[in-house]
C-alpha cells in the first residue's frame, strides 16, 4: 500500500473531490458542525458519538450522512465509491465469479468497531499500556517519546477527562492516536462457492501456504493465484484510497451465519 496518505490513481480524481473535501474541512473546524443531525452513531456499550469523536476522526456531517445512507463509506466519497464498485463488478465478472455476495464491514461502514476486543482507552494509564505494546519493537530511549506523543494526542482531543468515552475503537482512532501505523482499512466479506473451490483446489495442488488465516477465511495471500483480476482491483484501490483493502473470502454457507440487519451489501 502506498503509505498512509491518499494517492490518486487517475488524473482528475482529486479535482472532483476538492469541493467535497472543502466541505469536510469546514465541518470539522466548526464546533457545532454536527449538532442537529437526525441520526446517531452508537457503540456496543450504548455510548453515543459526539462532535469530539467525529472531529478526531476528521469526519464531516456530509460523510456521516453518506455512510448512514450507504452512499459511500468513511474515507471516500460517493462518486469514487461508485467507480470502485463498478470496477469490482467487472473484476468478478472477468474472473467468472457469478455467485458473489460481498459486504462491507468494519469502521468505514459503521464508524465504531464491532469487535469488543478493540478497546478505546478509558484512562491515560490504560493508554500508556496500549502505547507501550504498540511500540514494543522500538528501543527504550525512543519508545518513551512515542508514548508521550500518544498521550498528548489523547489529551488534545479531549479524551483525558473523567466523562464518558467510547468503549471501542472508531474510524481512524488508533491511527490518529499513534497506536497503529496505518489508517482504518476497508474490510470486505466475500462469500462465493466458486472462489472457495478455487482456493481449495489451489491449496491441494500446491500446499505452499496455509489455506486459512485469522480463523476460517481463506488466506488472502493466495488471492493473486486464484483470482488475479480481483487481486489487481485490491491493489489499485489500496493505492487510490491510501488504506489497506481486506477481502475475507468464505464459501456461501458462511453467509447464513453472519448476515445481520443493516449489513452494507456491496454486491449480491
Amino acid at each position: 500500500m502506498a503509505g498512509g496518505k491518499l494517492v490518486d490513481a487517475e488524473s482528475g480524481i482529486l479535482a472532483k473531490a476538492l469541493p467535497y473535501l472543502r466541505e469536510a474541512a469546514q465541518d470539522v473546524r466548526r464546533p457545532d458542525a454536527l449538532r442537529g443531525r437526525e441520526f446517531t452513531v452508537v457503540d456496543s456499550s450504548g455510548y453515543v458519538a459526539t462532535d469530539r469523536e467525529f472531529a478526531f476522526s476528521g469526519i464531516s456531517r456530509k460523510q456521516l450522512e453518506d455512510m448512514k445512507e450507504l452512499r459511500a463509506p468513511l474515507g471516500t466519497w460517493p462518486e469514487q465509491w461508485r467507480a470502485a464498485v463498478t470496477e469490482l463488478r467487472q473484476a468478478l465478472k472477468d474472473e467468472g465469479i457469478t455467485d458473489a455476495d460481498m459486504r462491507l464491514k468494519g469502521t468505514s461502514a459503521k464508524f465504531y468497531s464491532g469487535d469488543p476486543a478493540k478497546r478505546f482507552p478509558q484512562t491515560e494509564d490504560e493508554l500508556r499500556s496500549m502505547a507501550a505494546e504498540a511500540h514494543r519493537l522500538i528501543s527504550g530511549s525512543h519508545r518513551l517519546p512515542r508514548i508521550e506523543d500518544v498521550v498528548a494526542a489523547y489529551r488534545q482531543a479531549g479524551f483525558a477527562t473523567d466523562g464518558p468515552k467510547p468503549a471501542v475503537a472508531f474510524f481512524d482512532s488508533r491511527y490518529k492516536l499513534g497506536l497503529s501505523k496505518w489508517p482504518s482499512d476497508y474490510d470486505f466479506q466475500l462469500c462465493s462457492d466458486t472462489l472457495a473451490e478455487r482456493f481449495e483446489a489451489y491449496w491441494r495442488a500446491n500446499r505452499t501456504l496455509g489455506l486459512y488465516t485469522k480463523g476460517d477465511w481463506y488466506n488472502p495471500y493466495l488471492l493473486d493465484r486464484v483470482a488475479p483480476g480481483l487481486d489487481r482491483w485490491v491493489g489499485r484501490w489500496e493505492k487510490t484510497w491510501g488504506r489497506w483493502v481486506s477481502i475475507a473470502t468464505y464459501g456461501r454457507p458462511y453467509l447464513g451465519r453472519t448476515t445481520r440487519p443493516g449489513d452494507w451489501v456491496v454486491i449480491q
